[in-house]
């Protein structure tokens, strides 16, 4: 997942956080987020 992976990166280099700045829907874009995106970061970061 790209989101993921970009989040990542992120993490590896020290970030503990971002803004989330959606273009176009953006309640449909944060609830993929919610449902996709940060579940599968925290699976792997652990």
């Amino acid at each position: 997942m790209w989101g993921c992976d970009v989040l990542m990166r992120f993490n590896e280099r020290g970030f503990d956080g971002f803004v989330l700045w959606p273009e176009g829907d953006a309640a449909e874009q944060a609830r993929r987020f919610g449902e996709e995106v940060a579940p599968a970061v925290r699976e792997r970061i652990g």
